[in-house]
């Protein structure tokens, strides 16, 4: 049994209203011998914890499980005693791995909003290959 990473990544700016813009999740490759990316969403505006376990699957197997928490719409509220900006519900998302396949999993099957920050530009695509006779 190899274990499986997931892991979050914030943008290198601080002061943002989120705790992490991005989710990987990385498999260990048989084929390649190597860890490689299975999952990745992003950009989105997620919020800590994220949970994993395990859920019972088809056969007893237990399948390794995890969770993260999206905001559920524009409002905030701010902590007296911290001062940190939270949104005000928060939706938590579900996912389930079988072997190197992640898949959306629980009572939350909605839409995850995506979108870059404000002045933020997406990365233009990269030009493909020319070919020079």
């Amino acid at each position: 049994m190899v274990p499986e990473y997931v892991t979050v990544l914030s943008p290198p700016n601080t002061g943002l209203a989120f705790d992490f813009d991005q989710v990987r999740v990385f498999t260990w490759s048989l084929k390649r011998h190597r860890y490689e990316t299975a999952f990745r969403l992003h950009p989105i505006q997620g919020y800590l914890p994220i949970r994993t376990g395990f859920q019972l699957g088809p056969g007893g197997s237990n399948l390794p499980t995890f969770s993260f928490q999206i905001a559920n719409g524009e409002n905030l509220t701010a902590d007296p005693a911290t001062g940190v900006t939270r949104p005000a519900s928060l939706r938590t998302i579900n996912y389930v791995m079988f072997d190197t396949i992640v898949k959306r999993a629980g009572p939350d099957l909605g839409p995850i909003p995506v979108g870059h920050l404000e002045g933020e530009k997406p990365k233009a695509a990269k030009p493909g290959k020319q070919n020079r006779k």
